[in-house]
């Protein structure tokens, strides 16, 4: 009779131990997915820096390539920004295998099309639960489709420069095989930099935008009607006077909104001087872990997918000093072989 009693009770006490393990467990292990800082309100997101830049590459690889470039190469030069300035955190916002949020992307722009989607795409994941966790500040889309009159880049339209929605869309359709060196991820990290730029700028009431499209100065906010003089904004950019006395004139109305002193015209000159990037000697600089990670070396490979003779070269070239040590191993070898032989072959009888 006492035996139901017992087991019953020992039921009770183990099923409730293994809850109390199980909550003691829970309380001591912190929630990864919680560790974004929640912005409660439109004044605490404009006081707080850095700015999170959420960067999306418009394709979904598993399904069809629309990028004519490897996301994952291009990835690893922008995100290395983030460890050598305080004003921007770019993020690479995943949504490869995610049915809700960022949906296939279209493959045109025609009538705004790829406009429009990023901009749904963003009013859904920012309304979303995930997405008030996240608390990016500004967007950028990348794409290979093209763009309405050729352009590099488009920014949402603004009325009387407010806007609910923040963001740029990039594309690499016309940035052409000749347009190389530099190559295709120095010319989307510098462009990154300079819609960043233009963030803070219409945040803070700034006027940090394209000169007149007739001007080409080398300046990163030239607008490059002739598209070959973006080539030379990639390889060497700059701020010209005009802009940089409009970065100073940011820095007093960011100190007067925020109380934040950020030294701007700093952070902004180490970003463009490339000296962050190294080189392809430079061992573990960025440039440097992108030939060696994924295979592009800027000084030779424009930074497109590789055609099968790019390869074939590329392959060559590594190794080409494998094979010249090889061959004059090989060579000295037989020489002194030969050497032997007809030493031994006078001396015979």
């Amino acid at each position: 009779m006492l035996e139901p009693l017992v087991s019953l009770w020992d039921r009770i006490v183990h099923k409730t131990s293994k809850n109390t393990v199980k909550d003691d467990i829970s309380n001591k292990i912190p929630n990864e997915f919680e560790e974004d800082e929640k912005i409660s309100s439109e004044e605490e997101r404009l006081r707080r820096f850095p700015k999170k830049v959420g960067i999306v590459f418009a394709e979904k690889e598993h399904l069809e390539k629309i990028l004519n470039f490897d996301q994952r190469a291009c990835a690893h030069l922008l995100l290395q920004t983030n460890s050598v300035q305080k004003i921007f955190e770019f993020q690479i916002i995943t949504h490869e295998y995610s049915d809700v949020y960022f949906s296939v992307p279209p493959k045109d722009d025609e009538n705004g099309r790829f406009f429009q989607w990023f901009d749904d795409e963003i009013n859904k994941f920012e309304k979303s639960s995930d997405g008030v966790t996240y608390g990016i500040d500004y967007w950028i889309a990348i794409t290979s489709v093209p763009l309405g009159y050729y352009r590099f880049v488009r920014s949402q339209k603004r009325d009387n420069g407010e806007s609910d929605r923040v963001f740029w869309v990039m594309t690499t359709d016309v940035w052409e095989q000749k347009h190389t060196p530099p190559s295709l991820f120095e010319y989307i990290t510098i462009t990154a930099i300079m819609c960043s730029i233009n963030f803070i700028s219409n945040d803070f009431g700034g006027s940090l935008f394209f000169h007149k499209r007739l001007k080409t100065k080398g300046c990163i906010f030239d607008f490059t009607v002739m598209k070959e003089h973006r080539r030379i904004m990639v390889s060497n950019p700059y701020v010209c006077t005009v802009c940089k006395e409009r970065i100073s004139r940011l820095e007093k109305s960011i100190v007067l909104k925020t109380g934040s002193r950020l030294d701007l015209s700093s952070e902004i000159e180490t970003l463009l001087s490339r000296k962050w990037m190294g080189n392809v000697a430079t061992v573990d600089s960025p440039i440097y872990n992108l030939k060696r990670n994924y295979g592009y070396d800027v000084d030779r490979n424009s930074g497109f997918y590789k055609k099968p003779w790019e390869k074939f070269r590329d392959s060559v070239i590594e190794r080409s000093a494998e094979w010249t040590i090889g061959g004059i191993i090989a060579t000295a070898l037989s020489v002194f072989g030969a050497y032997l032989i007809l030493v031994f072959h006078l001396r015979a009888p």
